[in-house]
């Protein structure tokens, strides 16, 4: 496979996952909107949204700040996990809440 192939497939996979995207920022507001608590289900949200920032980092950034200032009004520890996370994954720093 050339460079050029390459970036085609790149391109391919980040085109189909912004197509996916409108359904991960559905959970992401149904998460607020309802006022869920549920770590773990918020948990693999907060993973679906650090899979996706690989291709659409500037896309999903904002849902991913959303939902940290959300779970920090209930749960500071699963909000500081996930701000070390993105933190060590990203050149660009989170502060803590």
């Amino acid at each position: 496979m050339n460079m050029d192939e390459i970036n085609n497939s790149i391109r391919d996979i980040r085109e189909a996952m912004l197509v996916n995207l409108g359904s991960v920022k559905a959970r992401v507001n149904s998460i607020i909107v309802s006022r869920n608590r549920d770590a773990n289900y918020i948990g693999r949200v907060f993973d679906e949204l650090l899979d996706y920032m690989s291709l659409c980092y500037y896309e999903v950034k904002p849902m991913y700040l959303r939902l940290l200032e959300y779970t920090s009004t209930f749960d500071i520890e699963l909000t500081n996990d996930y701000i070390s996370i993105f933190n060590k994954m990203f050149d660009e720093k989170i502060r803590k809440l």
